[in-house]
């Protein structure tokens, strides 16, 4: 969540730093005047820019696998931890279970936010399915999904969180005058088309057109298209829930 953000930090931090550093040795260029521990003072400050966003430039393109791991507290009672490598969730670079369902239900009054959780840290902790770390993936997986993850990956009729992620990552923003050609190909891989009719648009099920639901030609506005986003789920939820 935190690791874009990072990047432009860094970004804007290290090309200041060269600014500084280049008007520190030169000594011109709106510096003429100032006198030599100015521009001392400006050959440290943009040292330490230069230096701090290379390091913030590393960290957002460093390791974004979660590591699961137990660790023996002072009662002697084994503790699930998982390490934080995007530092998303604000405690550093771990989290414990119980410090992670704490903030779970912090986020929990903010759809949105709690969403971007999930879609950051879900396919994280999916990747251990299958591997000998699963049961304390579930673990994460089950507090992360409110205790309804394994339902909502079982049943026939949802969809898998995998799934509804791709979705609202999709259509994070808008369009103009009909869908993007990635937002048409992820409608039609999910049996779903989109189409103008009238003064609105049309998001219809391929196999039932009468299932459909009306649209904004041009939902530029990036809510407006999320909205488009949940109502796709929302059919394709409701077209299996009907074979």
């Amino acid at each position: 969540m935190k690791k874009q953000v990072y990047k432009i930090i860094g970004a804007v931090l290290f090309l200041l730093g060269i600014i500084l550093l280049f008007q520190s040795f030169s000594g011109i260029t709106g510096f003429v005047a100032a006198d030599n521990v100015s521009l001392s003072v400006f050959g440290i400050l943009g040292t330490l820019l230069f230096v701090f966003g290379f390091i913030l430039m590393m960290i957002s393109e460093g390791n974004t696998r979660v590591e699961l791991y137990k660790r023996r507290n002072q009662k002697g009672i084994d503790e699930l931890f998982m390490t934080d490598p995007t530092l998303g969730l604000g405690r550093g670079r771990e989290v414990s279970l119980d410090v992670f369902e704490g903030l779970v239900k912090k986020y929990s009054g903010d759809k949105e936010l709690l969403e971007m959780v999930r879609q950051e840290y879900g396919s994280m902790l999916e990747s251990y399915l299958g591997s000998d770390k699963e049961e304390m993936a579930r673990k994460f997986l089950d507090v992360l999904y409110n205790g309804k993850y394994k339902s909502q990956e079982t049943s026939e009729e949802a969809m898998t969180q995998k799934e509804m992620q791709e979705i609202i990552s999709a259509f994070r923003s808008g369009w103009k005058n009909g869908p993007t050609p990635a937002q048409k190909q992820l409608m039609c891989k999910y049996g779903f088309a989109w189409e103008h009719s009238g003064a609105h648009g049309k998001l219809f099920s391929l196999s039932n057109p009468r299932l459909f639901r009306p649209t904004s030609i041009s939902p530029s506005d990036i809510n407006a298209c999320r909205n488009v986003g949940r109502d796709l789920i929302s059919m394709i939820k409701q077209s299996r829930k009907r074979k």
